[in-house]
């Protein structure tokens, strides 16, 4: 197993599409190693950025599974993910 860094930013409006994954994660007892929401626009707030990071340790087929279900939750959407290997 490696260790890969998972960095997750979507607009607060779509919140709903990874909150399997926060949930999942959050039941394992795995918080973000850095979790925070940037004010965009006044009058927009449901543009208000989310940005959460994990490292977690998958193996390869853990994380093809994690990026395809990401990519499937996250299509037709401003957000995005982003995962690589952790370099100590």
């Amino acid at each position: 197993m490696a260790k890969y860094v998972i960095r997750i930013v979507i607009p607060k409006r779509d919140y709903g599409r990874i909150k399997w994954l926060i949930e999942e994660l959050n039941g394992r007892g795995i918080r973000p190693v850095k979790s925070s929401s940037t004010m965009l626009f006044e009058n927009r707030r449901d543009l208000d950025v989310l940005e959460a990071v994990y490292v977690l340790e998958l193996d390869i087929e853990e994380k093809k599974r994690l990026s395809k279900r990401l990519a499937s939750s996250l299509s037709k959407s401003l957000g995005f993910f982003l995962i690589y290997k952790f370099k100590d």
